[in-house]
């Protein structure tokens, strides 16, 4: 959610948006910070352009007014309120553990996981953010009793 709300209008250029700072409520007070945690975590994403679209909708003045305007609790509220309505749970953060896991079922390869999640590791990325999901794990014990009934089937024929 920092991230976020760190976003500011200087960020997008054209359907690229450069994720490089992160807006974090602590103390009662937002603190920004000019940079992200890691090397890494300082990203190019290309953007929809229905997401551009809604970027340019926001009402601002200068570059460097934040995208997202409203203050922490307010967003987390409306997160929530807005999932609560759709039948699901979960936090924000939690999307960063989504994001991971389709590019999973999408075989996005590692790398340009990394990339876009702004995780430094691969290890990180496997064992903390990516998870399966049920469906695809069903296609995926399908796909390998088939493999092993197929070798069984052959050898009955011999």
């Amino acid at each position: 959610m920092s991230e976020v709300r760190g976003l500011q209008f200087r960020d997008l250029n054209g359907n690229v948006l450069t994720v490089c700072r992160s807006n974090i409520y602590f103390d009662g007070k937002n603190n920004v910070r000019d940079q992200n945690k890691t090397y890494k975590s300082t990203r190019k994403l290309t953007i929809p352009d229905y997401i551009k679209d809604l970027i340019a909708a926001v009402p601002h003045e200068k570059e460097d007014d934040f995208i997202v305007q409203m203050e922490y609790q307010t967003l987390r509220s409306k997160f929530y309120r807005l999932l609560e309505e759709h039948g699901y749970h979960m936090t924000f953060h939690d999307l960063r553990h989504l994001s991971a896991s389709v590019m999973l079922m999408l075989n996005i390869p590692d790398k340009y996981a990394m990339e876009r999640g702004g995780w430094s590791t691969n290890s990180t990325l496997k064992s903390v953010y990516q998870h399966t999901f049920s469906e695809e794990r069903k296609q995926v014990d399908k796909k390998i009793d088939d493999y092993f009934n197929s070798l069984l089937e052959g050898s009955d024929k011999e």
